[in-house]
């Protein structure tokens, strides 16, 4: 395809398109046809993935029916399927266990005649100058596909007596799996789906499925669904996300408290955190973005950008205030109001240039990528939303944290006194 910035259509788009041309409706020779788009960042796997685990063949199959049914009643989930792929076809021995046990037999005995049949055994080997040969015997090829042959083929049981396979079990024709999966030692089953994000999103879908298949444990006991895909991959990516905000936090209050020698005045400059988040999620909403991982790391970064214009206006507010005895509420005001005002040029242009500086990514103005988007949107629409927010409300908490001191100083006297 031509480059992003040079086309209309998203890769998305594209796809939608093809799917009306490509598909098993019109082309009948195809059981299954799946398309995905290429994106950036570590791999996900479907948007929905459920693994279905369960000791007992018959019954995890009947779950894997159910929510495949269930799934294609849903508006916006397609390519649904599973990993259980039709392989070849199989002869299957089913025994009569009482015959079985009456003639002297065991299935370990019948097993170990039928594969040394078909797979051979090594009767003896001979040592050369060079390297050791192995004779193997085994049934010829052309009695391997003749399924009497295998009624007909004798063991030998306890007593010494050969007896016919054939008297013991019957052959049942089927196709076979093309693998047999199994997770934490029991036979799994992996249901997998994709979703269109206009529609229902990938979250929504598990939730979904959660809830209506909550009750599978009592009508199937011993059958669990665990949840896999975009959507685990997503909620584990948020919560250490959400760690590393944390963490964040901590270390930007750390370096304000050194920065400005008071274990107050850092927490008026992380309250305007929140109006940067704010203007970031507006953004993302005007825009129809979802948020997503790439989001909250910009989000991440905006925390350092937002607090940098607060620093700047409470350090002039702070030379403003040094060695000043002032009492007065509305001199007090004044001063502050003065060396908000002696900053407000640098904070704005600090914005303009940064916000100036990220739009032509954010608009793919002279090239784009959907993973570094979300990123710059963040930071370019939160700074400028909560810049506008610190000209205001930095000052006026810079006045309310004065009050609680005067006050605090004030109750001090009293008790002293």
């Amino acid at each position: 395809m031509i480059p992003k910035s040079e086309r209309e259509l998203t890769a998305r788009d594209i796809i939608d398109d093809l799917r009306k041309v490509i598909n098993v409706d019109i082309l009948s020779q195809f059981t299954n046809i799946q398309m995905s788009e290429t994106v950036m960042g570590p791999p996900l796997g479907k948007a929905f993935n459920v693994k279905i685990t369960g000791d007992e063949e018959q019954t995890v199959d009947r779950v894997r029916v159910e929510l495949e049914a269930y799934l294609a009643t849903i508006a916006g989930v397609r390519e649904i399927g599973s990993d259980q792929l039709e392989g070849k076809r199989e002869l299957v021995l089913k025994f009569d266990y009482e015959r079985l046990a009456a003639l002297g037999l065991t299935v370990e005995d019948v097993a170990t005649k039928v594969r040394i049949a078909y797979d051979g055994k090594i009767a003896t080997s001979i040592q050369t100058t060079d390297q050791k040969l192995d004779f193997r015997v085994q049934v010829d090829d052309a009695f391997q596909i003749d399924e009497n042959f295998l009624l007909q083929l004798l063991v030998l049981n306890a007593q010494g007596r050969l007896i016919r396979l054939g008297e013991v079990a019957s052959i049942l024709r089927k196709k076979g799996k093309a693998n047999i999966n199994h997770y934490d030692g029991t036979k799994a089953v992996t249901v997998t789906a994709d979703v269109d994000d206009e529609v229902i999103t990938s979250a929504q879908l598990t939730r979904m499925v959660t809830e209506n298949f909550q009750d599978i444990p009592k009508r199937f006991p011993g059958i669990t669904l665990g949840v896999g895909g975009e959507a685990r991959e997503t909620f584990a990516s948020f919560g250490d996300l959400a760690l590393a905000f944390g963490i964040a936090l901590v270390l930007i209050y750390l370096i304000l408290t050194l920065l400005f020698k008071s274990v107050t005045q850092p927490f008026f400059l992380l309250a305007t955190i929140p109006f940067g988040v704010v203007g970031a999620l507006a953004a993302f909403t005007a825009h129809g973005i979802p948020l997503s991982f790439m989001g909250i790391i910009g989000i991440i970064g905006l925390s350092g950008f937002v607090v940098n214009d607060s620093i700047v206006m409470v350090y002039f507010i702070n030379k403003a205030f040094a060695g000043s005895s002032v009492s007065d509420r509305k001199e007090i005001t004044a001063i502050i109001a003065a060396g908000a005002r002696q900053r407000l040029r640098a904070v704005v242009l600090t914005t303009i240039t940064t916000v100036a500086a990220v739009m032509p990514t954010v608009y793919g103005i002279g090239g784009s990528s959907q993973t570094i988007i979300p990123v710059v949107m963040a930071i370019a629409y939160g700074l400028l939303f909560a810049t506008l927010i610190t000209l205001v409300i930095t000052p006026s908490l810079y006045l309310v944290n004065v009050d609680i001191r005067r006050l605090v100083g004030k109750i001090m006297k009293k008790r002293n006194a």
